[in-house]
């Protein structure tokens, strides 16, 4: 019964907000919303990366490069799939496909990755700088 109560406020806030927001379409937000887990994960990331861990891949993805731990796993894992989101989101937006905006990014990847952190090449060969 509680929890009943508690979807039914949920569904009723979630209305309330979509009516009163109306400026503000759910592509939006869910683009904002992955925006902000990229970011809360940013630190870990960057922390793997550089300890040799995980590269970035030819697509803009991100990819194991050692062992990793099941905790590490789950956040490549979680980047991966907001990141994928966020390129379709995007796709849609410039009438692309996610490809496109995928090599893009990866380019912007390249170009502006720190020293000492695995990048995959257009080819597919993975080097460090």
């Amino acid at each position: 019964m509680i929890a009943l109560k508690k979807s039914i406020r949920v569904a009723v806030l979630s209305a309330f907000i979509c009516l009163c927001l109306p400026g503000i379409s759910h592509a939006e937000t869910t683009e904002t919303s992955l925006i902000t887990s990229m970011e809360e994960r940013l630190p870990v990331l960057m922390d793997l990366k550089l300890a040799g861990k995980v590269g970035e891949t030819n697509r803009a993805m991100v990819s194991a490069r050692a062992d990793l731990e099941r905790s590490e796993r789950r956040i490549l894992a979680d980047e991966n799939a907001d990141r994928l989101a966020h390129y379709t989101l995007i796709a849609k937006r410039l009438k692309v496909s996610v490809e496109v905006v995928q090599l893009k990014r990866a380019e912007q990847i390249r170009e502006k990755s720190a020293k000492g952190i695995w990048i995959q090449s257009k080819s597919g060969d993975w080097y460090r700088e």
